[in-house]
């Protein structure tokens, strides 16, 4: 897709008090994405406000930002936070608590538009660089990188959408081969069919669930509208 096709999206929703957040791999051209959209968009020069995060002074600002601070330190780099201004924070993953700095700033200074972009986390990319070809747990990912196992499973679904890299699941040899009038598990198999053929043919409006009633699980849901299919 063009820069101007995707600046003219992101315009399109300029005017809502949504953050815009750029999320991609470095170097695919983020940062100039931004100055696209602040140059087409209805922001002056003296009110667009550009802050590199990977500059340290930068960095240190808004490392350990608060409201207060901030309302300390918006107005000594120049800005009037009670006035419409476009605030952009290049490479924001670099601060320690980015999704705190851009929560405070969205609830507290409404009048402020923020664009923030962001890398896929550079201490898990440096760790799955350490492990390739090894077996990846989960758990210690996690404990070494620092981060909660719903953002690691964020970031590694990330870089696998981006081909960065790519998961090579277990191979699970099946000893097992008896018809199903002899096996323990014939229920759980046929279970697992009904599942998989569900969700294979089931449309874009439908989800699936399983209820307990009276401690007892039962058969399958499938709901569509406002519709439900057991």
């Amino acid at each position: 897709m063009l820069p101007r096709e995707l600046t003219s999206q992101i315009l399109a929703h300029f005017d809502s008090a949504d953050l815009v957040f750029l999320l991609g791999t470095r170097q695919t051209g983020k940062t100039t994405l931004t100055h696209l959209v602040a140059n087409d968009s209805s922001f002056l020069n003296d009110k667009i406000w550009y802050f590199d995060i990977e500059d340290k002074q930068y960095r240190a600002l808004f490392n350990t930002a608060t409201i207060s601070s901030l309302k300390q330190i918006l107005p000594l780099e120049g800005i009037d936070y009670k006035q419409r201004q476009l605030l952009i924070f290049d490479e924001i993953q670099l601060l320690d608590d980015p999704s705190n700095l851009l929560k405070l700033l969205h609830d507290h200074f409404p009048a402020l538009k923020i664009i923030a972009t962001g890398s896929s986390s550079l201490h898990l990319r440096k760790y799955l660089a350490i492990n390739a070809g090894s077996q990846f747990n989960l758990s210690s990912a996690r404990e070494t990188i620092g981060i909660s196992s719903a953002t690691l499973s964020k970031y590694l679904n990330i870089l696998e959408e981006t081909f960065i890299i790519a998961e090579l699941p277990p191979f699970l040899f099946l000893q097992n081969f008896n018809s199903l009038d002899l096996r323990r598990d014939a229920g759980a198999l046929y279970e697992t069919y009904v599942f998989n053929t569900l969700n294979w043919s089931k449309n874009i409006t439908s989800s699936l669930y399983f209820y307990k009633s009276s401690g007892k699980k039962t058969p399958l849901s499938l709901a569509e509208g406002m519709n439900c299919h057991a």
